[in-house]
C-alpha cells in the first residue's frame, strides 16, 4: 500500500467516524472497495482511538506502519532525543519518530543500556560555597570515622515530629478485593491534617548503640533552654555506661537549627569545652538520625497509633535498644560511602 493511499484511507476513516459510523462498518466499507489486504481492522480501530485523543494528523509518519529496525541511524536518533531530554518517555519518543514502541524499548535497554530511575528529593539547591563546605566537612568526618576508636566517641542529636496517628505508606495500605468488590480491610485512609496530634522527640545516639530520648509536650517545639536541659540529661545517662561518654571525650554532632546554634546553647557547649564535629548546612545525609534512625522508626511503627506520650516513648526506646551492633556497623559503612561520594561529586548530593 502506497503511503498516499494509506493517508487517504485514514482521512476516509476520520470522515466516516465523524458521521457516527462504527469502526466495524468503516472497515467493511474499506475492504469492500480496496480489498482485505488494504488495511487491518486493528489499524482502523487504532486510528479511531487516536481521533478520540485529538490526533487527527494525516501525515504518513502518523498513520503508516512503524519501523521495527534497530539500525545505527535509529539508535543515534533515539540517543539524541534522550540526551536532549532525560525525562522523555517511550511514548513521547514514539510520537517524535517513525519507530515502534517495542523497537524504542530495545534500543533504549539493549543497545544504549539506559534504565529509568526515579529522581530523588534533595533538601536544597546547593550553591558553590555550600558544596565546598560539604566537601570540607566530609573530609573531617571521614578522618574520624575511619580511625580505629575515634568514631566510638561520636554522638549525634536531632529532633523529629511524631504524629500519634499514622497514615502508613502506600505499600502498607493495600488489601485484597474479591471480583465482586468485597474486601476485608478498609480501602479509604483519612489524610493527615495540620490539627492531628503530634509530639516532638529529641534523640541522641552513638555508633556504639548508646541512646537517649526525650519527648516534649504535645505541639511544644524546641527552644534553647529545653535543648540545654536535654544535653545535660544526655550526658548524665551516657556517663553511666560501662564505657562512659562525657563532654571531655565526646565528639558532638548537631545541625544548625536555631536552638542548636543559639547564644544560650553555644555558651553551654563552650563552658563544657565540647568538641564539635561540624555538620555542613543542608546536609541531613551526614546525620545518622536523618539517614537511618527516623526512617527506621517509621518503618517499625507500621500502622501503630499511639494514645499517649508514654506509649510513643516506650516504642522509640524499645526500637533503639533492639538495633544490633552489626546494624550500627553497617550504617556507619553506608555513611562512609556517602561521604566519599560527596567528595567525588564535589559536594553535590548522592
Amino acid at each position: 500500500m502506497m503511503a498516499e493511499n494509506r493517508k487517504n484511507l485514514r482521512f476516509y476513516t476520520f470522515s466516516r467516524y465523524s458521521l457516527g459510523i462504527t469502526g466495524s462498518e468503516i472497515y467493511q466499507e474499506i475492504i469492500s472497495v480496496h480489498g482485505a489486504d488494504s488495511v487491518g481492522e486493528s489499524t482502523v480501530y487504532r486510528w479511531i482511538t487516536e481521533f478520540d485523543n485529538g490526533k487527527t494528523s494525516f501525515a504518513w509518519e502518523n498513520c503508516g506502519r512503524k519501523s521495527t529496525k534497530t539500525t545505527p541511524e535509529n539508535i543515534l536518533l533515539v540517543s539524541g532525543i534522550i540526551n536532549a531530554n532525560g525525562a522523555v518517555t517511550i511514548d513521547e519518543i514514539e510520537d517524535e519518530t517513525s519507530l515502534s514502541h517495542g523497537t524504542i524499548q530495545r534500543i533504549v535497554s539493549d543497545h544504549l543500556g539506559f534504565r529509568s530511575v526515579a529522581c530523588k528529593w534533595v533538601p536544597h539547591a546547593l550553591s558553590n560555597d555550600q558544596k565546598v563546605n560539604r566537601v570540607t566537612a566530609a573530609k573531617e568526618w571521614l578522618k574520624i570515622l575511619k580511625s580505629k576508636h575515634q568514631h566510638e566517641h561520636i554522638v549525634m542529636v536531632d529532633e523529629k515530629w511524631f504524629y500519634m496517628r499514622t497514615v502508613g505508606k502506600k505499600r502498607s495500605n493495600r488489601c485484597w478485593v474479591s471480583p465482586d468488590g468485597d474486601h476485608s480491610e478498609p480501602i479509604h485512609v483519612v489524610k493527615r491534617s495540620q490539627f492531628d496530634r503530634k509530639i516532638m522527640s529529641v534523640i541522641a545516639v552513638s555508633f556504639t548503640g548508646k541512646y537517649h530520648c526525650e519527648l516534649l509536650q504535645e505541639r511544644e517545639s524546641m527552644n534553647s533552654e529545653r535543648y540545654v536541659t536535654f544535653l545535660v540529661n544526655m550526658e548524665k545517662k551516657f556517663s553511666r555506661h560501662v564505657f562512659p561518654l562525657n563532654w571531655r571525650n565526646m565528639i558532638f554532632v548537631q545541625d544548625n537549627a536555631r536552638p542548636h546554634v543559639s547564644k544560650v546553647t553555644s555558651m553551654f557547649l563552650a563552658n563544657k569545652n565540647a568538641t564539635l564535629l561540624r555538620q555542613s548546612p543542608y546536609s541531613p545525609d551526614y546525620n545518622i538520625l536523618d539517614r537511618f534512625i527516623h526512617p527506621y522508626l517509621e518503618d517499625q511503627r507500621h500502622k501503630t497509633n499511639f494514645q499517649s506520650a508514654d506509649e510513643l516513648h516506650q516504642f522509640i526506646t524499645s526500637e533503639l535498644k533492639n538495633i544490633s551492633a552489626d546494624r550500627w556497623s553497617s550504617e556507619m559503612g553506608k555513611l562512609i560511602q556517602c561521604l566519599s561520594n560527596v567528595i567525588k561529586k564535589n559536594g553535590d548530593y548522592e
